[in-house]
């Protein structure tokens, strides 16, 4: 007996790489990085010297639009990203100019520009919102722009609701393989149950979600978890 966590592996990453695939768009580097992720992420904590949760951090902000410049404006005046607070001046030169890095930030950018288009295009509402996967809806106002390209200033949050969708949508079929009365807990991308379940159970489950949703995803092994 105990409580486990349930997790979709590197689950922001994994469904950027779903939905672009959904759109006929394969992402050699980001499909690299699920499969060899902790090898990677060893290879970037020795190149850059920094902790591995922090390379993680630098690997998950690549997703939702950092663009690896150390600074940003705000009402005029110049600030450090908390990035380049985390990282340091050096951590993050050396992370940004890793080529690995640099053909994610390719990839992502191709990504997110394809992805919200497609949703633009066949998810868009009468009054100018966009439908996620899960049935939710965001304004567009002001995001496309005159040459059908998505404006900067509404990529992360457009992606953001894109991803959202995907993830409730796989979290749902997970808690329907399930049962109901020992689920502890909702996590953003997984959940904490309260016995353990075998690998051949979250095979299954994987299975499951893509054939009903058509997403491609691993879940880790269950993860006893200690409250000590």
């Amino acid at each position: 007996m105990g409580h486990y966590n349930i997790d979709i592996e590197n689950c922001h990453y994994a469904l950027l790489w779903n939905e672009a695939k959904q759109c006929g768009l394969e992402l050699e580097y980001v499909k690299l990085y699920l499969d060899n992720k902790k090898q990677i992420r060893e290879q970037l904590v020795t190149y850059t010297g920094l902790p591995v949760d922090i390379v993680k951090e630098g690997l998950l902000a690549i997703i939702y639009g950092c663009s690896g410049k150390p600074y940003y404006k705000y009402k005029g005046e110049l600030l450090e990203t908390t990035l380049l607070k985390d990282m340091g001046k050096s951590g993050f030169e050396l992370f940004f100019e890793h080529p690995f890095v640099l053909m994610l930030l390719e990839e992502r950018d191709i990504a997110q520009q394809t992805i919200i288009k497609r949703y633009v295009a066949e998810h868009q509402t009468k009054n100018g919102h966009i439908n996620n996967k899960y049935g939710t809806t965001k304004s567009i106002k002001g995001a496309v722009c005159k040459n059908g390209s998505i404006h900067k200033n509404h990529v992360k949050s457009l992606l953001s609701h894109i991803l959202q969708g995907a993830e409730r949508t796989i979290l749902d079929v997970m808690i329907e393989c399930l049962d109901g009365k020992k689920i502890a807990l909702l996590q953003h991308d997984g959940l904490t149950y309260r016995e353990c379940v075998s690998r051949a159970e979250l095979d299954e489950i994987e299975s499951t979600i893509l054939e009903r949703t058509g997403y491609e995803i691993q879940i880790g092994d269950a993860e006893l978890l200690s409250f000590a």
